[in-house]
């Protein structure tokens, strides 16, 4: 189960960030993240991630340019970090987008 508290500009993301996670969010989950003109998104409470997590904040990414929103992350997750390095998209997690 994934679940997101946003406050102050920070989007907490809590649980797994894994395929079935993914796919019970809701369609629009990703718009409270992306609304404002600066989100940090926090993994520090991610204890699971797997390709599919990494292709949802990948979508995150593409929809705060669409939004113009500057998006970050923080606290990323070694493994995701590997999985990202490893699909060569490690860049797109690491500098804000705009």
């Amino acid at each position: 189960m994934l679940t997101i508290e946003i406050k102050d500009q920070v989007a907490q993301l809590n649980g797994q960030l894994t395929s079935a996670a993914v796919a019970a969010l809701k369609n629009k989950a990703h718009r409270n993240i992306v609304k404002s003109k600066h989100m940090v998104v926090s993994l520090k409470h991610i204890n699971d991630v797997d390709t599919a997590g990494l292709a949802w904040l990948l979508f995150l990414v593409e929809q705060a340019k669409r939004h113009n929103c500057q998006l970050s992350f923080a606290d990323l997750p070694q493994d995701l970090l590997k999985l990202a390095q490893l699909s060569d998209v490690d860049q797109l997690l690491s500098s804000p987008s705009q």
